[in-house]
């Protein structure tokens, strides 16, 4: 018998230990998929407000893995700051000190100044895909997706824009003040960047590599 494969004519033997070795790789590769955000049990107000950040910040309406890169985004701060995703949504600040737009509220309304606090979240509840965001912010927060951007914890829609890039989204290589490894990332129409100066970055990292992520 030797070196066949049981069942398996010696013809195609090879391409069967190929075709093995393939499944091998491809179930390697999908250990490199990071699912679970964290070892945290994350409640029904962290889907709620997951949802609704996925509403302000693209209606829903955006390419996919670019939509979940932006929840990803809120998860990161939330794991690095120990906050929960309500806090990175609507509190300005982290422990160890903020500035003005940290949170995504927040963010918003520096762009579009007549818009209120209680008006967004009233926009974001009233949008026809809040359910879809709810459903969406709960694969995330339960591990059913792969974190596309990794420990990235910013983004911004160039299209948005009336100016140039911020300097946070350029990597330091090239004159900005993101960190080249990871550097800023393009997923469809938005860039993820994770800033130098992240005060909370050693303790995100801290979590990533408790994962078995490197």
């Amino acid at each position: 018998m030797g070196g066949r494969v049981s069942g398996v004519s010696p013809v195609w033997a090879p391409y069967a230990a190929m075709g093995g070795g393939l499944l091998l790789l491809a179930f390697l590769l999908r250990r490199r998929c990071i699912s679970q955000p964290g070892t945290r049990a994350w409640t029904a107000e962290d889907i709620e407000y997951l949802a609704r950040v996925l509403i302000l910040e693209t209606g829903l309406s955006r390419n996919t893995t670019e939509m979940i890169g932006i929840a990803w985004v809120a998860v990161n701060r939330a794991l690095g700051q120990n906050r929960t995703i309500k806090q990175v949504v609507a509190t300005t600040g982290w422990p160890g000190g903020g500035q003005r737009g940290d949170s995504f509220v927040e963010a918003i309304q520096m762009n579009s100044p007549g818009l209120t606090s209680s008006g967004l979240h009233s926009a974001a509840v009233g949008h026809p895909n809040i359910g879809k965001a709810r459903a969406l912010a709960r694969q995330v927060l339960f591990g059913k997706t792969c974190n596309p951007i990794k420990t990235r914890t910013n983004f911004v829609h160039p299209e948005a824009l009336s100016s140039s890039l911020p300097s946070w989204s350029i990597a330091q290589s090239k004159g900005g003040t993101a960190l080249d490894d990871p550097g800023p990332l393009w997923i469809s129409g938005a860039l993820f960047s994770l800033p130098a100066n992240t005060p909370y970055f050693a303790r995100l990292a801290s979590i990533y590599a408790q994962m078995g992520v490197a």
